[in-house]
């Protein structure tokens, strides 16, 4: 069995909507598994022992599917030297740029990209996950 991490949050952001999310998460990986949202009456009875509540939920499927789930979720800096007068990335193709600078087995880290350009370098985030044991050796 898996371990999951829950969060119940009001957003702040959506003042007077009314309604109380539960984010579900795996784990180890930190994808996101489904996101649950009642109205604030709903949840109220649901925590104070009302079954079958109702609610919405949301699925976040990924295209690998259930196999990244129990994984752990390991993140590298890329640093690249620039060449000179380069200071951005190309606009038509930046994936193509990121990827002859990725080692085999990782990818762009698309959960929170970012990336940066201080003078004549390049920096940017991959990942892969990694089954716990393979992670602290």
């Amino acid at each position: 069995m898996n371990k999951a991490k829950v969060t119940i949050s009001r957003r702040s952001n959506m003042k007077g909507n009314g309604k109380i999310y539960i984010d579900i998460k795996d784990a180890s990986s930190s994808i996101k598994i489904c996101e649950v949202s009642m109205e604030y009456a709903d949840f109220a009875e649901c925590i104070t022992g009302m079954s079958m509540s109702d609610a919405d939920v949301e699925w976040y499927p990924t295209e690998y599917g259930v196999q990244r789930y129990g994984k752990k979720l390991e993140v590298k800096t890329v640093i690249i030297d620039l060449e000179e007068g380069q200071h951005s990335l190309p606009k038509d193709t930046p994936d193509e740029f990121f990827y002859q600078h990725i080692p085999e087995g990782w990818e762009l880290n698309y959960m929170g990209l970012s990336s940066q350009q201080p003078h004549k370098k390049h920096n940017f985030s991959i990942c892969r996950y990694v089954d716990s044991k393979e992670c602290e050796e």
